[in-house]
């Protein structure tokens, strides 16, 4: 076997395979789940015996298989990078929201918006960004009360009314 032959794949046609055997192997590889060798014969115009031979000795099974994890490795890694990419999008959306919502907390005057508004807000795009991270907040249990101890702690301070001015001691 030559240093070339090391990298041919199972599915190509292989050292002295003629040319009308490869044929039927393809029109076989292309049925995909659905092949059979009596369908490829069929379908190529060839008796059953003469691809029944073909495919004894040039392995049809062996290198369909070969194939089809190959193509399924290939839609995986597919699969993979796009699914980086819509993470690294996803996380680029969040932090531009965080941001934004940051920005925009340093300009709000205290009394324009409530608190729980503002938090919730805060709260979402937390989870966007975290999420496009890879945290899929699943166990988020002591986020989810972090959040509420801090609602919680807000909602108490505006229930409070400010101490009057003119009687401090009130």
């Amino acid at each position: 076997m030559t240093n070339k032959d090391e990298y041919r794949h199972h599915w190509e046609r292989q050292p002295g395979e003629p040319r009308a055997a490869y044929d039927y192997f393809l029109i076989y590889l292309m049925m995909g789940s659905a092949r059979t060798i009596r369908k490829a014969a069929a379908q190529a115009g060839v008796t059953l015996r003469r691809a029944v031979k073909y495919s004894s000795r040039y392995r049809w099974s062996d290198r369909a298989r070969a194939y089809d994890d190959w193509e399924q490795g290939e839609k995986r890694r597919a699969w993979e990078k796009e699914r980086v990419a819509m993470f690294q999008r996803h996380a680029a959306l969040g932090m531009d929201a965080v941001t934004k919502i940051a920005s925009r907390v340093k300009l709000l005057d205290p009394l324009e918006i409530g608190t729980i508004e503002l938090a919730k807000l805060l709260d979402v795009s937390v989870r966007v960004e975290r999420m496009s991270r890879g945290d899929l907040v699943t166990g988020g249990q002591s986020e989810m009360s972090a959040i509420d101890q801090f609602l919680t702690h807000l909602e108490s301070r505006e229930a409070t009314p400010p101490p009057d001015e003119e009687n401090p001691d009130a």
